[in-house]
């Protein structure tokens, strides 16, 4: 004879994520103490996309208004 079956706990079920989610931001908020994202170097620009901010600001052309 087989052994009675039992549903699954919920709380057991619907802690598995809340765990998940604690120690997700628990380590966000452990690495922008400990390493921000400010002292991090900056990236290389990609040499495919053109440059938003240019050098000379004033020789661009202003946009047209209507």
């Amino acid at each position: 004879m087989a052994p009675p079956r039992t549903a699954p706990n919920p709380f057991l079920l619907l802690s598995l994520p809340v765990l998940a989610f604690g120690s997700y931001v628990y380590l966000v908020n452990k690495r922008a103490q400990e390493n921000p994202a400010s002292r991090q170097p900056r990236q290389a620009p990609n040499p495919l996309t053109p440059p938003i901010y240019h050098e000379d600001a004033s020789k661009q052309p202003t946009p047209r208004s209507k």
